[in-house]
């Protein structure tokens, strides 16, 4: 999936989306503060255990402190898995630290 594609995706998910339940403050009215327009691909480390790969790419489509280069989640788009899930800011690689579903049920995870 392209970035295009991945844009796409993400209105499609929000435009059907009821009202979300997460306890960061991002909500249908505040995503387009935090939304990544283009996303991007980025390289993550993996928090997803000794068999998984240690490092992954994902797209970064939402970030939750878009001002801060340390603090807030990420939310990303595994383009292997094709499903959305969360990361945190670290250095010198962000952390992935899992799937959640769709991109709905990841911000609700938050």
């Amino acid at each position: 999936m392209d970035a295009t594609a991945l844009e796409r995706d993400f209105d499609r998910e929000i435009a059907h989306a009821s009202p979300l339940d997460n306890a960061h403050g991002i909500t249908l009215e505040t995503i387009p503060k935090h939304r990544v327009l283009p996303p991007r691909l980025t390289r993550f480390e993996n928090a997803g255990g000794p068999s998984a790969p240690p490092e992954i790419d994902a797209w970064v489509v939402l970030d939750e402190c878009p001002d801060s280069d340390s603090a807030g989640y990420l939310v990303v788009f595994d383009p292997s898995a094709r499903i959305y899930g969360l990361a945190v800011k670290s250095d010198p690689l962000p952390v992935f630290i899992g799937c959640y579903g769709s991109l709905v049920e990841t911000l609700n995870a938050m």
